[in-house]
């Protein structure tokens, strides 16, 4: 059947994953990952957290594309990041 890969895959606190995601071997996410749906992580990535992640293979999410995704303005994403830090810190 082939070769099968066997790595650990480290996830972070607060990582957050969506519909049909893909997570492969080896796969590091640090703390306040947020993936969003469809997303594909390939062998060994690694994504340092404190952001969205979108597309195959992983990519950070710049706010802009963020926002539009969602339907929201930026202020109301910024607004959100400020809430959850708030929420973080209780």
């Amino acid at each position: 059947f082939g070769n099968v890969a066997y790595f650990k895959i480290k996830v972070g606190d607060n990582v957050t994953t969506s519909a049909l995601n893909c997570i492969a071997p080896g796969v590091e996410i640090n703390d306040n990952s947020y993936l969003l749906p469809m997303a594909g992580a390939t062998k060994h990535s690694i994504l340092k957290g404190d952001n969205y992640y979108f597309g195959v293979p992983l990519r950070r999410a710049f706010s802009r594309k963020v926002a539009e995704y969602l339907g929201v303005t930026k202020e109301e994403l910024e607004q959100m990041k400020e809430n959850q830090k708030l929420k973080n810190t209780k």
